[in-house]
């Protein structure tokens, strides 16, 4: 098909699908057709629409006719990628391809139900108000999936994940065009052709523009290994944050190849607590705080549990703040206060209790920050005040009294690595990882104890006769707390295997009492294979109940009686009721293999 085409039926013969067009209120259709418009060769006025963008490489070096803020590099819909002859509804009679700036319609239909359709690709979708419209034979109405444009020049995937569907229809609220439409029209797959596997690429020179994410090209695309699904996963990251992450997680860059890579080879060297530095007329009095001070205790990385020391001055600290991501997600930062710090090292203190602490982590690490008082100390530089839990009021300290630090922990601790994988890898990874100089346990039986017994404390309860069980369980628990239980959820039913990677499910729902002791519904769309999210559940008599409802467009859940299932309203279910599955878990919130210790800390601010 040539650019400047009007197009309708080219691809019937081949695929039984037929193109067709609209404008809104103006535009030119000629017999209802859409046109291609080649994306190398913009006319002038429509640059928006070229590619790649001019900004993709070095700063002053144009790499493309693309023209738009959203297409640039490093943007979420980053243009770096030649696109070729795109879909457009044509503006008015003219020999040079030009879109509609009023929008309108472009219907792809097909003679017979498709078996599977992916994505639909676009390109510099700027505005609110444009959506696409799904018809198929599972659906009793058409879906409607909303489109956020993600600006000008921007490419963009939107995820389809339906089967036996008759009819797209992708409605432009303004200008923008179809870059591709990816469908499978019957149910038999071909044996795919043997893919060459490539060492993986673990090196600093990774970037988006080697390796893009699908769905936002601009960001990279990598693979890690997950300690807490213990599987790797897929994932979409900012490049700037690729460094630290492989800091962390076992990671390449590049979609996650089958079969995998041996974990021993891309194990990370033992990550240490790194501290900020100021410049030298910024710097505090009293120097560093010292990444001595932060002692690990234990860490999944998805949190961190950590201790502080204070051994760093000649005096005491009459007041001291510090903050860190919420592990709740009730406050952006949790805020503790402490006053009359004596500056020696208390671990060494008869009867002295060390503070502990339990951050969020992102991308691998927990951001930690800390304000001290003392008349000594001098430190002239700006302190954000953060966002703190309800009931806790942070107060700003004089710059001429205080000092003022910033330190980043790692949320995989090198022993925990080699507890849990020891069992899996065996001697691949013994003496890979040099010893850690955190503080070792008192009671390594009670560490052992509590891994051991997050495998036996959850109970699955036969509620509904789920035709759809799974060998994995989709929901494993990662720490007990007494009082609460953190667990897992995952996605174990579809896109898991060699012959169907890449395949979503439509959605999970977990139904569970919060931490405020409310009842609460965490839903989530089109999943791939693996780890979904972690969340945290209060407990009542030492256990917490978990409810996990499950659907997918494909038929592949329902009850073997044929009975359709209630699912509360506050998860917002859609689908054929007689497509999903309910599963409840019993979590007990203490380990039952160990013996009971109290908690020696509780949260400031909270009652």
């Amino acid at each position: 098909v040539k650019p400047g085409n009007y197009v309708k039926d080219e691809w019937f013969d081949s695929y039984g699908m037929t193109l067709s067009a609209a404008g809104n209120g103006g535009g030119f259709t000629p017999g209802s057709k859409p046109r291609i418009f080649d994306t190398a060769f913009p006319p002038p006025g429509d640059a928006d629409l070229g590619s790649p963008n001019k900004d993709c490489g070095e700063v002053g070096v144009v790499t493309g006719p693309g023209v738009g803020a959203g297409g640039r590099r490093g943007q979420r819909g980053q243009n770096c990628v030649e696109l070729g002859n795109v879909l457009i509804i044509q503006q008015e009679e003219k020999p040079e391809w030009d879109d509609f700036d009023g929008g309108g319609n472009i219907t792809i239909s097909f003679a017979e139900p498709v078996h599977k359709f992916f994505s639909i690709g676009l390109l510099d979708i700027e505005n609110e108000g444009s959506y696409i419209l799904v018809e198929s034979d599972d659906l009793l109405e058409p879906a409607v999936i909303s489109i956020t444009g993600e600006g000008n020049n921007a490419v963009q995937t939107v995820d389809l994940p339906f089967e036996n569907v008759r009819q797209v229809t992708i409605h432009l609220a303004s200008e923008g065009a179809v870059t591709y439409i990816c469908f499978c029209i019957s149910g038999d797959f071909p044996t795919p052709a043997p893919v060459p596997i490539l060492p993986p690429r673990t090196d600093d020179q990774c970037s988006s523009v080697d390796f893009p994410c699908s769905t936002f090209p601009n960001m990279l695309q990598i693979c890690y290994y997950s300690y807490i699904a213990s599987m790797w996963r897929d994932l979409c990251i900012d490049e700037t944050t690729w460094q630290d992450l492989r800091l962390v997680f076992p990671a390449y860059c590049g979609e996650c190849v089958f079969p995998a890579p041996e974990i021993s080879s891309l194990l990370p060297t033992s990550p240490s607590v790194e501290e900020s530095e100021f410049p030298s007329d910024e710097s505090c009095t009293a120097g560093l705080y010292g990444t001595d001070n932060v002692l690990i205790q234990n860490a999944n990385g998805f949190e961190v549990t950590f201790r502080l020391q204070f051994d760093f001055c000649d005096s005491p600290i009459d007041r001291l703040q510090l903050w860190f991501d919420s592990p709740e997600f009730d406050s952006p930062y949790l805020c503790y206060e402490h006053a009359s710090l004596e500056c020696e090292p208390p671990l060494f203190k008869a009867g002295y209790v060390p503070l502990e602490y339990t951050a969020r982590c992102e991308m691998g690490w927990a951001n930690l920050k800390i304000v001290g008082q003392n008349p000594s100390f001098q430190h002239f530089t700006d302190v954000e005040s953060p966002t703190c839990q309800p009931g806790f009021d942070f107060v700003d300290f004089d710059p001429s009294k205080r000092c003022y630090w910033e330190l980043r922990i790692p949320c995989i601790e090198p022993d925990f690595i080699i507890r849990r994988d020891l069992r899996e890898f065996g001697s691949a990874v013994a003496g890979l990882l040099p010893s850690s100089n955190s503080i070792e346990s008192s009671e390594p039986v009670a560490e052992e104890c509590e891994i051991k017994s997050r495998e036996v404390d959850i109970l699955p309860v036969k509620v509904d006769k789920c035709s759809t069980p799974s060998n994995d369980s989709p929901v494993e628990i990662l720490a007990q707390h007494g009082d609460s239980v953190t667990f897992s959820v995952s996605q174990v039913w579809k896109g898991c295997e060699s012959n169907n990677l890449g395949d979503h499910l439509s959605w999970i729902a977990a139904d569970y009492v919060g931490l405020d002791d409310e009842l609460t519904c965490a839903k989530f769309d089109t999943l791939a294979c693996g780890l979904t999210t972690v969340l945290k559940a209060k407990c009542s008599d030492g256990a917490s109940v978990v409810d996990l409802y499950t659907y997918d467009s494909s038929g592949l859940f329902g009850q073997a009686n044929g009975e359709s299932i209630v699912v509360p309203d506050a998860c917002e279910a859609k689908g054929d009721v007689n497509h999903m599955c309910h599963m409840r878990y019993i979590l007990k919130c203490e380990p039952s293999l160990c013996s009971k210790r109290s908690v020696s800390f509780r949260r400031l601010g909270r009652r």
